[in-house]
């Protein structure tokens, strides 16, 4: 155990250099994606990280292709601690910011991602294949494996 702290203590420095090289070099602001990541990266492990970026989100305070990951990311955090509503609500307000941000492709993955959690969580009176009809439309579709440890065959059996 004393191993993994000290790897994730080099992961936070990491983290801690590289956003601080983005904020001294003008340059870096480009990479506003790799900051967000990072952020969220960073949110995995720490909760006051995550405290302080949901609110950006939530508030509008960052781009609308920023606000789509931030919320597919809390969505799916929601998914696997099995608070299904509000993974709901985060991946159609990714969909939404994803489809105006030119995000397709995660946009088709965010509503695969619905149609899990609805298949799994209910409710069962809908129609579940909505999502995979809206994704189908977007130009880009997505992969239907946005949950890699959630397996399908489980929810087939009951």
């Amino acid at each position: 155990m004393r191993r993994s702290l000290h790897t994730l203590q080099n992961l936070d420095d990491l983290i801690t250099a590289a956003l601080a090289q983005t904020e001294e070099q003008p340059s870096m602001q480009q990479y506003g994606d790799t900051v967000v990541r990072l952020h969220l990266l960073r949110a995995e492990y720490d909760r006051e990280e995550r405290q302080n970026l949901l609110p950006e989100a939530r508030q509008h305070r960052l781009p609308g292709r920023h606000v789509a990951l931030v919320s597919a990311r809390e969505a799916q955090r929601c998914a696997l601690e099995g608070r299904a509503e509000e993974a709901l609500e985060g991946w159609r307000d990714a969909v939404h910011h994803g489809i105006l941000a030119g995000l397709a492709q995660e946009a088709a993955d965010w509503l695969y991602a619905i149609r899990l959690v609805n298949g799994r969580y209910g409710p069962w009176m809908i129609e579940i294949d909505d999502e995979h009809r809206l994704a189908q439309s977007l130009p880009a579709t997505g992969t239907d494996r946005l949950l890699d440890r959630v397996d399908d065959r489980a929810f087939l059996q009951g």
